[in-house]
């Protein structure tokens, strides 16, 4: 049905990305939103994690709405900081933090 996981992570430093993918079958239902949520609380909760990031290419509204249901902030844009089908794009830079968690 899809996949989620941490990529490009800093075990020293506490820190990694989350990517994430669903089957088109399988999207609009909050899969992908659930699954980051647990991810995200395992890594910063039990492995003491500082900080996750998400990026989206600023295009993908249904990825950037998922990482906002997630609990993830926007920080920002990176510019020209993607790469898909058609060439570079824009992404988009969420980012969920210990704090978060613990509501501060």
């Amino acid at each position: 049905m899809g996949t989620v996981g941490l990529k490009k992570t800093d075990w020293r430093g506490r820190t990694s990305e989350v990517g994430y993918w669903v089957s088109p079958w399988a999207r609009g239902h909050g899969i992908a939103a659930e699954a980051t949520r647990a991810l995200a609380q395992w890594a910063l909760t039990d492995h003491r994690f500082e900080r996750l990031e998400l990026r989206a290419a600023t295009a993908n509204t249904a990825s950037r709405k998922t990482a906002l249901a997630a609990g993830f902030r926007h920080e920002g844009i990176l510019r020209n900081a993607g790469f898909v089908h058609d060439g570079r794009v824009d992404l988009v830079l969420f980012s969920l933090v210990a704090d978060d968690l613990r509501g501060s």
